[in-house]
């Protein structure tokens, strides 16, 4: 089983790249852009104020991949829901009853694995990927079909408190500097052969293998096999790309880096979005592939200084002195690309341009718009919740 996964892993993976190699060779490599083009670009959207509605309107796309044109089909229910999250009571009673099970199972958690650490940071992370997962599921259902809507909204909610744990798990490991190389080589093999075993025979760690049974029983395998399965290509991309180094500043080894970057937040996004997608995986690669590059690259540009700090290598902590390629020619060219498809993106120049201007103590300003989010969605603070577990 974990062969056959590990070889259609590599045609995932084959087929993001073709598209990436193509995307790079048009572009002649990702050049550094001009003085002149980035000082023109920042006279037209650097002053433009950056709101809040387009913090939304990233969240909006990354759980439905609607930024080419204006969702007409998502009007109706994300209207409902926001009339629901307005004057409806059965939307305040699933939120607590969410939030007291989201309380529980972090307890339960912690109280048996306090090697996991429940901080703030953690929290909203778990608790982003969970709305992710809802929202997305909830505004993707028919209106009318109840009884389908509840279970398959249940099972976003389970899917995506496992989702933020595992995230949490896999990225504590990966960047544990107290770990060797070979300890974390036999993590992730205890990962893959947790994901593509369902009786997790192997799967010696306590931490891991609690994890897989709990997830296993509350989304078994005949319902779920395609998100395991989608988590095994992730957990494969995240632990490729992290490892992965430019030894030589090749073509092909930047291809391989980047096809790497954004095949991992694809492989996140598409995730998030396997309860209620029309589409397969092979269709939102080859249409939304570069998007998700732009997703991870943004990310990057913002938190460059944090990464510094954590010695974290992405195409932004670390100095690039290469003629064909610059992380911000590949920025721009993202954006460029996805402005002429719809004209209403050039907020995105002003989102770039407000990530170059952000100072070095302002890093915890992404941190407050998470905060801001869920409390808008949720209606209570995450610093609440962090309060109940300890």
């Amino acid at each position: 089983m974990q062969e056959a996964l590990l070889q259609d892993y590599q045609a995932v993976r084959k087929e993001a790249r073709d598209i990436i190699a193509a995307f790079y060779h048009k572009n002649n490599g990702f050049p550094k852009p001009s003085d002149t083009e980035v000082q023109q670009l920042k006279k037209s959207y650097s002053s433009i104020p950056y709101r809040f509605k387009y913090v939304v309107a990233k969240y909006f796309f990354n759980v439905t991949f609607e930024y080419k044109k204006f969702p007409w089909r998502y009007l109706l229910p994300v209207f409902y829901f926001y009339m629901g999250k307005k004057w409806g009571p059965s939307y305040r009673k699933t939120i607590h009853h969410y939030r007291q099970d989201l309380t529980s199972r972090l307890v339960a958690f912690s109280k048996k694995h306090p090697e996991i650490s429940f901080d703030e940071d953690a929290v909203c992370q778990i608790m982003k990927v969970i709305l992710a997962c809802y929202i997305t599921t909830f505004i993707n259902l028919p209106l009318l079909s109840f009884k389908l809507r509840r279970e398959k909204l249940h099972y976003a909610y389970v899917a995506g408190f496992y989702y933020g744990l595992a995230y949490i798990i896999s990225d504590k490991t990966l960047d544990n500097p107290h770990l060797q190389l070979a300890e974390k080589e036999q993590f992730h093999q205890q990962i893959l052969s947790a994901l593509s075993d369902e009786s997790a025979s192997d799967v010696s760690n306590d931490l891991l293998r609690d994890v897989i049974q709990m997830a296993r029983q509350e989304l078994p395998t005949d319902l779920f096999e395609s998100q395991y399965r989608l988590l095994f290509f992730l957990q494969c991309v995240q632990f490729e790309e992290y490892f992965y180094n430019i030894e030589t500043g090749s073509d092909d080894e930047l291809i391989d880096k980047i096809t790497l970057s954004a095949l991992k937040t694809h492989l996140s996004l598409y995730t998030i979005q396997s309860f209620s997608t029309r589409f397969s995986l092979t269709e939102t690669i080859q249409k939304h592939i570069k998007y998700s590059l732009l997703v991870q690259q943004d990310d990057d540009l913002r938190d460059v200084e944090k990464d510094k700090k954590e010695n974290i290598k992405t195409f932004f902590s670390q100095p690039w002195n290469h003629p064909r390629f610059s992380p911000h020619g590949l920025y721009l060219a993202l954006v460029k690309e996805l402005c002429a498809e719809n004209k209403h993106l050039v907020w995105l120049f002003t989102d770039y341009f407000k990530h170059l201007s952000k100072k070095e103590d302002e890093t915890g300003l992404d941190h407050e718009k998470i905060m801001v989010f869920i409390q808008k969605v949720a209606g209570f603070d995450p610093k609440e919740l962090v309060k109940t577990i300890h």
